[in-house]
């Protein structure tokens, strides 16, 4: 599984950073993707991550 991108729908709201701060990082007034390739261990919650997007702005690639 890869994040393949976060749209510009972002709102910057820091939740994916907070939970995930190896993967995700906001930079001004959007998030940005650090790491691409999701750790086997770490799917689940990056999946959780994803789906609990408040605009849905990050994408997977599975």
């Amino acid at each position: 599984m890869e994040l393949k991108e976060i749209t510009k729908d972002c709102i910057a709201c820091r939740a994916c950073e907070a939970l995930a701060p190896d993967y995700f990082e906001v930079d001004g007034n959007i998030a940005k993707i650090k790491k691409k390739k999701v750790d086997k261990a770490d799917e689940q919650k990056i999946k959780e991550i994803v789906d609990n997007c408040p605009v849905n702005a990050i994408k997977l690639k599975e």
